[in-house]
């Protein structure tokens, strides 16, 4: 298990460019962080992370808030896909994002804790998100992160982070310039986040 502080000393310690100093100030002043592994099965996981896709987080949170109880329920019991499908729409969440939601609670794919897929390969559990309507790229590294507890995995396509490195303005491309921050560019990618709010 990587150390917070570790990852915290690392990302600083490769922020040498004179671009990237304003980075690294905000990052010396932040507490190290941690990365949280969500307890709860990937069902859950992967319904509130679609939900996200495209929407700001406090509208994602508002519309889990109102259909979190009933996913529960659903989640535990066999139900109809469409009347799933209908409580999600009448929820305010999109026709296209409630089909997608609906199969992958009604799917015993996904109805386990993470001890469970620890035992796939990381190309088996890619072909199990990645078949599934609903999950690209970006839910996927989602998962990685905060499900499975992978600690270098970079986000290229989330638009926190393209917004956050925007105003580091380093000159290459995001994948690029992770590379220097292995193996803890998750933390690097929570930290991006972080720094959307900072004024420059």
């Amino acid at each position: 298990m990587v150390n917070k502080d570790d990852a915290h000393r690392h990302i600083m310690q490769e922020l040498t460019t004179p671009e990237e100093q304003i980075f690294r100030d905000f990052i010396k002043n932040q507490k190290p962080i941690e990365l949280v592994i969500k307890k709860e099965m990937l069902s859950i996981f992967l319904a509130k992370n679609i939900i996200g896709q495209q929407l700001s987080t406090k509208a994602a949170n508002s519309i889990w808030s109102k259909i979190e109880k009933k996913i529960l329920e659903y989640n535990t019991k066999k139900t109809n896909q469409l009347s799933l499908e209908d409580f999600l729409s009448s929820n305010g969440v999109s026709r296209k994002k409630a089909q997608y939601i609906s199969g992958i609670i009604l799917s015993g794919d996904f109805k386990h804790f993470r001890r469970y897929y620890m035992k796939y390969s990381e190309e088996d559990f890619e072909e199990l998100l990645m078949s599934r309507k609903g999950i690209g790229i970006w839910t996927f590294g989602m998962t990685k992160i905060f499900f499975m507890g992978n600690q270098d995995q970079i986000l290229v396509n989330d638009l926190g982070v393209q917004k956050a490195y925007k105003k580091i303005n380093t000159g290459n491309n995001i994948l690029e310039w992770s590379e220097k921050f292995k193996p803890y560019r998750s933390y690097l990618c929570i930290y991006l986040w972080k720094f959307l709010d900072f004024k420059v």
